[in-house]
């Protein structure tokens, strides 16, 4: 039995019920594509591809050569300044406690993975803070609310 036979039956034509099938086929594959594409198209409007196109200039005067803190994975930024940057959740927080040495930001050292990080004193006092918040749909949600939740650098 060749597979032409199995499709067209036994009589070598096809039934109006598979006809009816394969057009309900053909017409669930086109509904199921065209919302496929719009929903891409829907991301690439709401989240488009050149979120971090910024990074570029901090290969240039004045950030080339400056160091960083983030709020965000700190890598991309270290290879365009070529210096250190380092992430720390609690720096955008922006609290200042005063101890016997005076004011200092508090900081959270975790994901300063350098071997004298506990000895450098330059990475309490970086050159610059920047604020790189990711892109995904749920961030996206929240910038665009209208109930006015907080979100972004400086909460």
């Amino acid at each position: 039995m060749s597979f032409g036979n199995i499709v067209k039956g036994n009589s070598g034509k096809l039934t109006s019920g598979q006809i009816a099938l394969g057009i309900l086929s053909v017409a669930l594959f086109v509904i199921v594509m065209g919302e496929y594409v719009l929903t891409q198209k829907r991301i690439m409007d709401r989240l488009p591809p050149d979120h971090y196109a910024f990074l570029p200039l901090l290969g240039k005067a004045p950030f080339r050569h400056a160091s960083f803190v983030v709020d965000n994975y700190a890598g991309p930024v270290t290879a365009y300044t070529d210096q250190w940057a380092y992430y720390d959740p609690l720096f955008p927080m922006g609290e200042i406690n005063l101890d016997s040495n005076g004011f200092e930001v508090s900081r959270d050292v975790r994901h300063l993975w350098t071997r004298d990080q506990l000895e450098n004193p330059a990475y309490n006092k970086p050159d610059y803070y920047l604020c790189m918040k990711s892109q995904n749909p749920v961030n996206q949600i929240i910038v665009l609310n209208n109930k006015g939740l907080a979100f972004g650098c400086g909460m």
